[in-house]
């Protein structure tokens, strides 16, 4: 994982967000969303901060998920993990052990930098969008 950068007074707070929570598609939507909507600078650059760290734990994330998909798999005389038969998913040779791990890596809180509110009061959001961002807030 990327180790977290200092603090500064020109760089925004750190705090931590689960893995979870930055690979949820609503999240990715609301976020994406946000990302070209026009608004204050200063909101603009903690996004931007922000984008850039959830790409790396995102990276992060897929990189351990594949690895978990490998270890619990059943693989092929080449060691690739097997399909099932509707090419939907893989076999798993274990699924609560799976799962268990899975749920794991879902959990685990990495550092990201948060967005003061104040940077975000000129935007509109509904309640359920605010609530996917309660994570990369914080109140000043």
């Amino acid at each position: 994982m990327a180790r977290p950068k200092k603090t500064s007074p020109q760089t925004p707070e750190l705090q931590t967000m689960a893995l979870g929570m930055i690979t949820n598609p609503e999240f990715t939507e609301l976020f994406n969303r946000l990302m070209n909507e026009q608004m204050p600078m200063a909101a603009a650059y903690s996004l931007l901060i922000l984008q850039d760290e959830l790409k790396t734990h995102s990276a992060n994330y897929e990189t351990l998920r594949k690895k978990l998909i490998v270890q619990h798999g059943e693989l092929d005389a080449d060691g690739n993990v097997l399909m099932n038969e509707e090419k939907t998913s893989y076999k798993i040779k274990d699924m609560a052990a799976f799962n268990s791990d899975f749920f794991d890596l879902m959990n685990i809180h990495v550092p990201v930098s948060k967005i003061p509110l104040s940077h975000l009061e000129s935007l509109k959001l509904t309640p359920a969008n605010l609530k996917l961002l309660m994570d990369s807030i914080v109140k000043k």
